[in-house]
């Protein structure tokens, strides 16, 4: 205010989520600045039913006012700028999707392929359909349950990191992930590897146990 550097022992701290402010009571502002504190702003909040377009532009024609400012029309305004955001959410989310069906795909194919004498043999002893599918797809579930779960909180710490990375200078990314996304996460997961499982399992009904007995390792 004066181009003066003064000392301020701050007391506390709060996250605020769009710009830097210092709030100070008028004592310990009078104990620090010189002249005091004046007060030359009010914070009003209308009753229901009031018209604030017609209260905007009766208080801000009057010279003795600096601004009106709108609080809800700023709030809009930045809802609208983070709009966009829900586009990128929704590629991030397809996109890791698309990704976690490949790697089940490709860890079910590569165990079938690779034990594919192993398996050949167990129903030459007689073994049901269903019980070969199990014996792949034991390993198979306890990974998918496993990283689901390791997921979950590896998930918030790298939503942390990147909308504290996203985050303006005079704009903070507050991080708030909803209960329904850690539950839709899972589903999701467990639905792709169900049927990746019903899929493999039509693959291991029609082996040929002869060929595969035949292959030279």
């Amino acid at each position: 205010m004066d181009e003066k550097a003064y000392a301020i022992n701050p007391q506390q701290v709060a996250e605020n989520y769009i710009g830097h402010n210092l709030f100070l009571l008028p004592e310990a502002f009078n104990e620090i600045f010189d002249p005091p504190v004046e007060m030359n702003a009010l914070y009003i909040q209308l009753a229901d039913g009031v018209d604030l377009e017609g209260f905007i532009h009766d208080y801000g024609a009057d010279n003795r006012i600096a601004a009106v400012i709108d609080m809800t029309t700023a709030q809009a305004f930045v809802l609208n700028s983070f709009g966009s955001l829900d586009v990128i959410a929704l590629v991030l989310v397809i996109s890791a999707e698309g990704l976690a069906f490949v790697v089940l795909y490709n860890l079910l194919n590569i165990n079938i392929s690779e034990r594919l004498r192993e398996l050949s043999t167990i129903k030459v002893l007689g073994f049901y359909d269903y019980e070969v599918s199990l014996y792949i797809y034991y390993e198979i579930i306890l990974i998918t349950f496993v990283g689901a779960v390791l997921g979950l909180g590896a998930g918030y710490w790298l939503t942390d990191f990147i909308l504290r990375a996203m985050s303006l200078k005079d704009m903070l990314l507050g991080i708030f992930i909803a209960p329904s996304s850690y539950f839709w996460s899972v589903i999701i997961t467990l639905l792709f590897a169900t049927v990746l499982m019903l899929y493999m399992h039509q693959r291991l009904r029609h082996i040929d146990m002869v060929e595969a007995l035949k292959a030279v390792e």
